[in-house]
């Protein structure tokens, strides 16, 4: 019974333990180039380790399962959690709603003591859209991972999705101001700013998001923030530029009409047009 520390370099990996001889699936957390959340599973077979890449039927065909009765010869291979995990997923690829869902409530129990379980919980149920249910996984491995960032990330995320708009709020800026230069949650924050009417606030996130990468939807929310705070000149520039990245985005061309007309300016015709042209 004796345990090691399994340490990965590159990775935040969260604290887990590997019974020597056995199988243990875990989670790495990385960031790609675009400083976005990414996560890997892999199994580990004592000292060889093998990559599934996400493609769980393989895993399922590797421990020899081809129905949910297949399952019952795992429970001494795995903690009971991962064992209800491992069923849930099977069971919700299969279409068996209710099954998935009683097994990933089951696991969730069972590993309330092992808080980094609760974040592949989150993912998983986001994934096939139990949003109540992963916003609850989530918040109770923030509890006690606050510092882990992709957690805010995907709690943001699945706010959003549920039309929780503060909620989504609150979550995007408390990630914004620990990773600034996450590029996709500062222009999750800024585009919620800009749909909320708070134009100044979006300001400084957007701009964040544009030295990571040039993007056009944060140049056309940036004009339409500067147009809301009647900075003519920047509201045009900005629109200009989102239009010259995406010259074939009918609701840039829109965006930007509509400020044209507004500022009596001659070049509305012309953008008008071709933004009909586009729809």
């Amino acid at each position: 019974n004796s345990f090691s520390r399994l340490k990965i370099t590159g990775s935040a990996v969260f604290p887990m333990l590997k019974r020597k001889g056995h199988p243990l699936l875990y989670t790495t957390m990385q960031t790609d180039e675009n400083a976005q959340p990414k996560s890997s599973y892999r199994l580990l077979f004592a000292d060889k380790e093998m990559s599934l890449s996400n493609d769980w039927p393989n895993f399922y065909r590797l421990r020899g399962v081809s129905n949910i009765e297949g399952f019952s010869d795992m429970m001494s291979r795995f903690t009971q959690s991962k064992y209800y995990m491992f069923r849930g997923l099977y069971a919700l690829q299969k279409g068996m709603t209710s099954q998935g869902l009683a097994d990933f409530a089951t696991a969730s129990k069972l590993s309330r003591t092992v808080l980094g379980e609760h974040y592949n919980f989150g993912v998983l149920l986001k994934a096939y859209g139990q949003l109540e249910l992963a916003a609850e996984e989530f918040r109770y491995f923030l509890n006690g991972f606050s510092h882990v960032t992709a957690g805010y990330y995907h709690l943001g995320q699945t706010y959003e999705e549920m039309g929780k708009i503060s909620e989504a709020l609150e979550a995007y800026r408390i990630l914004y101001q620990r990773k600034p230069l996450f590029a996709d949650a500062a222009h999750r924050l800024g585009k919620l700013y800009v749909e909320t009417g708070q134009f100044q606030a979006s300001l400084a996130p957007l701009q964040t998001a544009l030295k990571k990468q040039q993007n056009a939807n944060v140049y056309n929310l940036l004009g339409v923030a500067y147009e809301e705070l009647q900075n003519r000149e920047a509201a045009s520039l900005n629109y200009q530029k989102a239009i010259a990245l995406s010259p074939r985005e009918p609701g840039i061309y829109y965006n930007y009409a509509k400020f044209l007309k507004k500022t009596n300016n001659p070049e509305y015709a012309k953008i008008w047009r071709e933004h009909q042209e586009l729809k």
